[in-house]
């Protein structure tokens, strides 16, 4: 009965690893992504391409915005604030 359970329990571990490799290696493939500015805060927005199309939520002002079909031309933002810094809405 110990040796069944010391199998069991070895087959378990190697096939967790194998899973976790068979993962990290698909994650490792390029993938494309896309690039577009939100509206309200001029925020660059990076998204997979996967994902264009739908709905997504800008990193700053964190404000709902569609992500376009393809990456848009990108010029320089309007608003001074550094890039990366959360703006925080005025309640």
């Amino acid at each position: 009965m110990n040796v069944f359970l010391l199998v069991l329990a070895g087959s378990g571990v190697i096939l967790f690893l194998a899973r976790q490799f068979w993962i990290r290696l698909r994650s490792t493939e390029e993938e494309a992504y896309y690039f577009t500015r939100c509206h309200a805060c001029q925020q660059k927005v990076r998204y997979a391409a996967a994902n264009a199309g739908g709905k997504g939520m800008c990193p700053r002002c964190l404000r709902p915005l569609y992500l376009p079909e393809s990456s848009q031309p990108l010029s320089k933002p309007l608003s001074p604030h550094r890039v990366g810094e959360r703006l925080l809405q005025k309640t």
